[in-house]
């Protein structure tokens, strides 16, 4: 199979990510790679300096992300490490305040946590400010985080955070165990398991009336909160097919609890069962875009048993018959449907298609792999309801990827460049040289996976790298 990226672009240095549509970034500079080494935590010697070094002379990840804080690029982080690997963070919060992809190698091979030495502070792991910046993170475990608002990740008004093929795990904070957001989330491939908020939102936080998150293919379970022990919802919500269960909480709403200032849509998504719960495990008002499974609708509005496809009761009385949370392949645990369970084929293909009668305006991305990464079936005219797609399978190639710059200097800076292509995971690298058109081609590619393009151009002045990352 070929893919070809067409890009039209007044700049140089671009950052994909393809799902359904392809979309783009770009800016004026060109960015930096830099490879994480050291899995301990120290800051950068000489931020700026576009090196990455403490001043052992070693890549932290803090380091590397005080290096792109000083410059005004979208850079990217990609690992060296002995995997599993660890990173015990003891400075405090990873602070990003520039444009930055941080590939990891994935979420059972590599895990940044606050450190588990006694005597450590209490500090969340991840937080974009409000600078306007776009950060994507992937490929990696992020645990025992601990602050007022989101444990892992806060998002504050004016950022965006692409979050991939993830673990969110044991973290806690008063508000957003897991995540707290203000600003734009997108959440593609994760498992978030395990939060506890103080307060509310034991796993996701969405805080705000112009808080914009979008979920797809993700598992959300054991999280606990005094109210709303899986997502509390202020702003705009999209679920498209997620496994919400087994979620508690102390006071009441187990589940997700839907603001009046906020929406909600939902599409292909289990929501339910959590057994041994007071009160209730939903409330307020919800939008369903088709085909989900809502075990203990009381209290709430918006799902309808046999209407659009959802299958809906109270107390329980469906079970959507999930295997325990395990690890059924990819990079981090499911929950499998089992044999007979109404998930099976359950779901609307359009999630796959991108095009969706009920969500008019809304171009649905991210649903043609499952949480495994497994390619949901072209052929079936249903999908599964919730993140594991038991008709869905693993691609061995991705074929050849084809990637054409036609903005203004791509071809006369960087004809003739020397190009490589990373995979983040296993660092094989591969080399090509850019065409007299701009045009680069890599052939079979080792797997459906994100990798990075490092360009070095010839011409003097230009030697920093041009950096692209792309998802299939």
């Amino acid at each position: 199979m070929k893919f070809t990226i067409l890009l039209t672009l007044a700049t140089f240095y671009l950052t994909l990510y393809i799902f359904s549509p392809i979309s783009a970034s770009a800016q004026d500079v060109n960015g930096l790679l830099l490879t994480v080494n050291s899995g301990g935590d120290a800051h950068d010697a000489d931020p700026g300096d576009r090196l990455c070094a403490d001043a052992g002379g070693q890549c932290t990840l803090r380091a590397a992300i005080d290096e792109t804080n000083a410059n005004s690029t979208r850079d990217a982080v990609i690992f060296s490490l002995p995997q599993p690997a660890t990173i015990e963070l003891t400075l405090g919060e990873l602070l990003i305040n520039q444009n930055l992809d941080i590939l990891g190698p994935g979420a059972r091979r590599l895990t940044v946590q606050r450190s588990t030495v006694a005597g450590t502070p209490n500090f969340r792991i991840f937080r974009v400010p409000q600078t306007q910046a776009f950060v994507f993170i992937r490929g990696m475990t992020i645990r025992n985080g601990n602050d007022i608002t989101g444990g892992a990740l806060f998002v504050q008004e004016g950022g965006f955070v692409g979050l991939y093929d993830s673990a969110i795990i044991a973290n806690r904070a008063t508000s957003g165990g897991a995540i707290t957001v203000f600003g734009r989330l997108v959440i593609h491939r994760c498992l978030i398991a395990g939060n506890t908020a103080d307060n509310q939102g034991g796993a996701i936080i969405n805080a705000t009336s112009t808080s914009d998150t979008l979920i797809t293919n993700t598992t959300i379970t054991g999280n606990s909160a005094s109210i709303a022990g899986a997502i509390d919802n202020i702003g705009s919500l999209l679920l498209v097919n997620n496994t919400i269960t087994a979620n508690a909480a102390s006071s009441n709403i187990s589940s997700i609890l839907s603001n009046p200032l906020g929406t909600i849509k939902v599409l292909n998504t289990i929501i339910g069962r959590d057994i041994g719960q007071p009160g209730l495990a939903i409330s307020g008002t919800f939008q369903s875009a088709g085909n989900n499974i809502v075990t203990h609708s009381t209290g709430s509005t918006g799902f309808t048993n046999a209407v659009n496809g959802d299958q809906v009761s109270q107390s329980n009385a469906i079970d959507p018959m999930l295997g325990p949370l395990a690890n059924n392949g990819g990079q981090t645990d499911t929950f499998a449907p089992l044999p007979g369970s109404t998930a099976i084929k359950g779901g609307n293909v359009c999630a796959r298609t991108g095009q969706c009668p009920l969500l008019p305006g809304i171009i649905v991305q991210g649903g043609r792999l499952d949480q495994r990464r497994n390619r949901r079936s072209r052929i079936a005219e249903k999908i599964d309801v919730g993140s594991l797609d038991t008709d869905s399978f693993s691609g061995s190639s991705i074929g050849s990827l084809g990637v054409f710059g036609a903005g203004q200097g791509m071809a006369s800076r960087y004809a003739g460049s020397h190009a490589y292509i990373i995979h983040p995971t296993t660092l094989e690298t591969r080399h090509t040289l850019v065409r007299l058109d701009g045009s680069i081609t890599f052939t079979n590619l080792p797997g459906a996976d994100a990798y990075v393009i490092e360009i070095r151009a010839k011409r003097s002045g230009m030697t920093s790298p041009l950096v692209i990352s792309f998802d299939f």
